[in-house]
Order: C-alpha cells, then structure tokens, then sequence
C-alpha cells in the first residue's frame, strides 16, 4: 500500500496505466502495537530509470522492530502513465466446477484459532471458493472510507485467500508469504 501511495507521488499527478511490483521481499512483519502512537514507518523509493512514460523505481520499507530500524520490504516498482486500459491486466481466472466454497465465519475461526485475530476491514473476504489448485475469493472494500489509493485491508484481505488454498482445518501452523514474484494493479 505504501509503495502505491509512493508511486502516485512519483507521478506527479499523471495518471497511472499500470502499476506493477516485481521481486517483492518481505524481510519482517511490521509490529503494529495496541497504542494510539502506532508505528513510524519510512518508505524511500530511488528511481532507476524514467523513459517514454515508463518509470522504474527501487523501493525499500523501514520500520522500528525490537527498538531498531529494520528493512521489513523492498522490491522493484515500474509505474506506466497514460490512460488506464482494463485489457492490460491478465483475464480472470474461471471457477473450476470442482470448486469447494468455503464458509467464511468457519474459515475466520479457523485463522483466529492460530493466532491470526481479524476484525473490521482487514476480515475482508464475502465469498470462497477452494479448487484443487488454488482459491478463489470475492473481498468487499465498500466500507473503507480512507484516502489511500489501495487500502491495506484489500491487501491483507487477499493474502488471506491464499490461506485457503489448504483446507484450514488441516493447518497447525502459519504459512505466510515472504516473496512476491510479480503483482499488477
């Protein structure tokens, strides 16, 4: 979310075709403590290259961990500007008529089971569905009132699907992601 905020200040009011995240690392979970001062988080983006409305940029996420400044993501970000076009981003996937739905309460309790607490925005998810080579999931983002361009919860929300890939009931530990191959918004 921070790098697509980032992006759009890279931009400079243009608008943004095509956003997309490459090589994604995630070094560290960002505590978030139960406070209201939060977390201080610092985002810093280097632009590599900038050339016929394409720019590429490095980014790196920092925040405070255990009383030290710690790099918690990094990655590449390439931003194309000019006028949106839908046929840019990859057709949706059709559901297999083996598909398996998953009942979203049940699969809530599941996660809070493992310590994985959700409530308000970030239990995101309306419908699941669990195939044999994956999940599908529908995540409602109407209640989000937020100025961001893409609100974490969305984020969070659509790891959570891929959660349920496994039958949750048969998890009894935490599989979470630590790498993004590639990402297009």
């Amino acid at each position: 979310s921070m790098a697509l905020e980032a992006a759009a200040k890279i931009a400079r009011g243009q608008p943004l075709r095509l956003v997309e995240f490459d090589n994604v690392r995630i070094h560290c979970a960002v505590p978030i403590p139960d406070d209201p001062r939060g977390v201080e988080i610092i985002s810093k983006v280097v632009i590599v290259k900038s050339e016929n409305n394409v720019i590429v940029a490095a980014f790196q996420c920092y925040a405070s961990v255990a009383e030290k400044l710690k790099t918690c993501a990094s990655g590449k970000l390439t931003l194309s500007l000019g006028e949106q076009d839908v046929m840019l981003l990859p057709p949706r996937s059709s559901i297999s008529a083996l598909s398996q739905s998953v009942e979203i309460s049940a699969f809530y309790a599941s996660l809070e089971r493992l310590g994985l607490g959700y409530s308000g925005p970030f239990q995101g998810l309306k419908a699941l569905t669990r195939q044999a080579d994956g999940s599908t999931g529908i995540i409602s983002g109407t209640d989000l009132s937020s100025s961001l361009l893409l609100h974490p919860a969305i984020i969070d929300s659509s790891l959570q699907v891929l959660l349920a890939a496994k039958n949750i009931e048969e998890v009894h530990t935490l599989h979470v992601p630590v790498s993004i191959e590639h990402i297009a918004i």
